[in-house]
């Protein structure tokens, strides 16, 4: 697990050497785990944000046919997962919608996707982290979500908008 892997390295990190105190390893140690809380937070923030940035300009159905690069395909894979996401957003709220008498079941919806919402994002954030060294990183974990996307989107329509037999 990257956990593990990065334990590991904490702890090689810390490792006494010939003539270092237990003092100097934990120093030592605590310096290795705030760089990796750096570099965590680092890709957290700003790597997103820059991805953003590259595809903000938009993306029509042409681009998408010719895509070569892998920068192209990662514009269109984004933007194919922008508009699933706004769909999703629709099934949600006509899931809302039709049941919004039953104020009991309301709240355990939104529940429920806020939890999903968490549940995704830390699934496909775990492929990213495993396609880390390729260049296919980005369409695995935007993959990861349009796959998810599509199970939430299908999930929603079957258990709350069709009627029971």
């Amino acid at each position: 697990s990257s956990t593990g892997t990065r334990t590991k390295n904490a702890n090689a990190a810390c490792s006494f050497q010939e003539g270092n105190t237990p003092q100097a390893a934990l120093m030592t140690h605590n310096l290795s785990s705030k760089r990796m809380k750096l570099t965590k937070d680092i890709y957290r923030f700003f790597v997103p944000f820059a991805f953003l940035l590259v595809i903000s300009s938009s993306i029509n159905a042409k681009d998408c046919e010719d895509a070569m690069t892998t920068l192209e395909i990662n514009q269109c894979v984004k933007a194919d997962v922008d508009r699933a996401e706004v769909q999703l957003q629709e099934v949600f709220k006509s899931v809302l919608e039709r049941h919004n008498h039953n104020t009991v079941l309301l709240a355990l919806l939104n529940e429920y996707q806020r939890h999903w919402q968490v549940y995704r994002s830390s699934y496909c954030d775990a492929l990213y982290q495993r396609w880390i060294s390729g260049s296919i990183l980005n369409i695995q974990a935007l993959s990861c979500e349009m796959d998810l996307i599509r199970q939430r989107i299908k999930l929603l329509k079957t258990d709350f908008l069709l009627e029971p037999q």
